[in-house]
This record gives structure tokens, sequence and C-alpha cells, in this order.
């Protein structure tokens, strides 16, 4: 290990001399009156142990093990937050939420067609946009990010291949067209965004590729091009956190980091036997469905989410909502939820969305509460022995909240230490 303190490192052109010399305080301006010189001043210290970007990590996932377990015994719910209803926020699906300063923003691609905001509590706040031709409205809503940077909200309009941007009370103040089409994209930091290639451009051999957020120049290739619009579908590839941007994409085993100088590979699921096979990459969606049926092998990666601790992610084709997996970025421990039982309040089990601060969100649609309500009703009326009163009877109070139309309810909760 080297000593503390701040590092020069010097180039000599007249003598070819490379050495790393330790100096005791940052040095902002050196003279020389010899011949030239080139330094290169690094001011870290060097006592603090950075890891490298470039490392791979692989993670061993049994899809056989964790089967139906108890969610009791491995997260603790700390809060269930009922989205507002009302003629002017109403919704039939989220494709998109994320949490930012106390707000919830979301997006529904079909159905309403519309961007919205709630308060942490779930009171609506206001849309964002509307459909329409104008200037300060979207054609057809297909992502939604929240620059914190530029301090504003972006939706992008695939019709228009446009950006609108929105202050964080829902006013426009600008647009930005990047030229060309996508599904996704992720805002990597002030200046660069990272975008989705599903198949639309053959001239780029790579499925994301980062480019300046003023105007659409590829600057660094991505992941090399590894399947077409059927392979590469996928629920929202992207995650932005404070760590970083993650990104994952359907028939593929492997998570990365992106940054503005490209994406390289972070964690490598490896489902041993159970992988997912690579010969159906590049095959028709048809030929893919009849890998896939009738039997459990992982694929199409989605609901990609991260918190401080841990990093979730979905993996099953045929029953995505029912496959989650979480892993523990300090131990590489795996959690997996495969089609476990609530037996805190019955609630179906559904993916991460997001983060709300350390805080795992899964969206539950009201419906499905009521019609998981109604099935252990019938269940206690004939065997009441075989039913968690407490879980069934907070299932009931939650269920007397919300009617059959209404607004998702989000449920809070974390892991406990795996």
């Amino acid at each position: 290990m080297k000593p503390k303190g701040y590092y020069l490192t010097v180039l000599s052109g007249s003598s070819n001399i490379f050495a790393n010399c330790i100096i005791k305080k940052k040095i902002l301006i050196l003279i020389l009156s010899s011949s030239w010189l080139i330094f290169i001043v690094t001011l870290s210290c060097s006592n603090q142990h950075h890891k490298s970007e470039s490392v791979t990590e692989k993670v061993v996932i049994d899809p056989k093990s964790n089967h139906k377990v108890n969610l009791s015994e491995v997260i603790e719910v700390v809060d269930l937050i009922f989205f507002e209803t009302n003629e002017n926020c109403l919704f039939n699906n989220i494709d998109k939420l994320r949490y930012y300063n106390g707000r919830f923003y979301m997006y529904e691609q079909f159905g309403s067609r519309q961007a919205l905001c709630f308060s942490d509590k779930g009171r609506f706040l206001f849309k964002i946009g509307a459909i329409g031709h104008a200037e300060n409205e979207y054609i057809t809503l297909r992502d939604l990010n929240i620059n914190q940077w530029k301090d504003r909200i972006e939706i992008y309009d695939i019709n228009r291949d446009l950006i609108q941007y929105y202050d964080f009370s829902g006013k426009y103040i600008g647009k930005g067209s990047i030229g060309r089409k996508t599904r996704h994209y992720a805002v990597i930091d002030s200046l660069h965004y990272a975008f989705f290639n599903d198949g639309e451009y053959d001239d780029l051999p790579y499925n994301i590729f980062i480019t300046p957020q003023d105007r659409f120049k590829v600057m660094h290739p991505g992941v090399p091009f590894q399947g077409d619009r059927d392979i590469m579908n996928n629920v929202n590839p992207f995650y932005e956190s404070e760590n970083g941007v993650l990104f994952a994409f359907s028939l593929n085993d492997t998570i990365f980091s992106v940054t503005s100088q490209g994406a390289q590979p972070k964690y490598i699921l490896d489902f041993g036997k159970e992988r997912i096979p690579k010969e159906v990459l590049g095959k028709d969606m048809k030929d893919i469905v009849e890998v896939f049926r009738g039997n459990t092998v992982p694929g199409f990666v989605s609901h990609l989410v991260e918190n401080p601790e841990y990093i979730s992610v979905s993996y099953s084709y045929q029953i995505p909502n029912a496959n989650t997996v979480f892993i523990s970025k300090d131990k590489l421990d795996v959690l997996n939820l495969f089609e476990p039982v609530n037996d805190i309040n019955y609630l179906p089990f559904k993916p991460p969305y997001c983060t709300m601060g350390d805080f795992f969100v899964s969206v539950i649609p009201a419906y499905e509460i009521l019609d998981t309500y109604r099935e252990k009703e019938m269940q206690y009326q004939r065997l009441p022995e075989s039913i968690n009163i407490e879980a069934y009877t907070s299932l009931k109070n939650i269920a007397g909240k919300i009617n059959e139309n209404d607004n998702p309810v989000l449920m809070i909760y974390k892991i406990k230490n795996l």
C-alpha cells in the first residue's frame, strides 16, 4: 500500500523518465526552466481503496432455491401508500415509477397515456404535460426521467423524437431533439445520455450508446448488439441511483454499469444448468416461446432496481412478477423470491419498481388486492384453520380502503439481513 499523500506522475520528454513522487501538499502550479516536462497531478489520497470499474462479479442464482418462502422471514413492510384516485389522475398501469425529493413521478404509455406526480403520501399533485401537438405537449409518451443536474423532468416523445422539459411544478420549459428513435434512455450525468437500441438502427451495432444531451452524436459504444426488437423487449432496462446507472436487458445474463465512457459488465447472473440458452439469441419470437414453454428457464431480465445495499432484478419469461432476486452487493448473497407466500398481509408480491430512500417500492393494482381478499375470504369461511388470521385481518383492512377501479397501492419495504 502506498503511503498517505498526493501523487505526482512525471513524464520527461528529454530523458524518457517516468516516476512517481510523493508530495505532502497539493501542488497547483509548477514552473520549470529546464527541458520540457509534462506533469500530471493526481489529487487523490492513496490510503483510500478504490474498486476498479472493470471488475465483474459473478452472482450464482439457483432458480429452485427459496421456493415459496414466507415473506415475513425476509422482508419488513414499513408502509403502504394509497395513490389518490380522482378524475384528474386515473390510470390503469404504471410503466415507470421514480421517487425524487419527496415525490413520486410515473407515466403510463397506453391507457391514460399521461405522466403524473404524487406526494410521498400518495396525494395527487399535478399532471406533467398532456397529449397533443402543441409545443408543450407530446404525441406518444415513451419514457420519463428526472434530470437532477438540470433540475427538470424529462419526457420522451417517440413520435417526434423529442425530449420535452418540465420544471418540478409541471410547467413546460423547453425541449431537445435527439434525432433518433429509441424506447428508453437514461441521464448519465450533466452532459450525457445513454440510449437503448433494440434493433431500430442497423448502422449502430450495439444495444446502448452514449451521446451528448444537446445533440445526437455517438461518443462511446455500449453493449455489442445481441438481438432484435422482440428479444430486446424489456421493462425499463436502465436504473439510475446515487451509485450511478445500471443496465440489463431481456435475454441476457449480464448487468452493466454505464458511464459517460461506455458500459462495462458489472454482474454476471450465473444460473448454472438453468441458464439462458445462448442458441435462442437471434431467433424469431415463436422459437423463443417454444424454448420457454413448459419450463422455468430464466430469461427476460427486467425490473432492475438498486439501493445502497441490494440490487433487485426479475428473470423469468413466463411469470416475471413471481421470480425476483435480491442480491447483496457486499457479499453477493442471493434472496430468490419465487412465488413467495405473503404471510404479512396476503398482498400479491410484485417486483420493485423503484426505491424510496433505502426502501424498495412495489406497485400492487387495486383489483388484484380485492381479488386476493375475496379468495382469502372464501378460504376463511371454508377452512378457517388454514388462514393466518393476522395477515387476513391486515388484508381485510386494506381492501376496505379501496375500490376495484382505484389507482394502485405502493408497498414500501426493506430486506432483512441475508
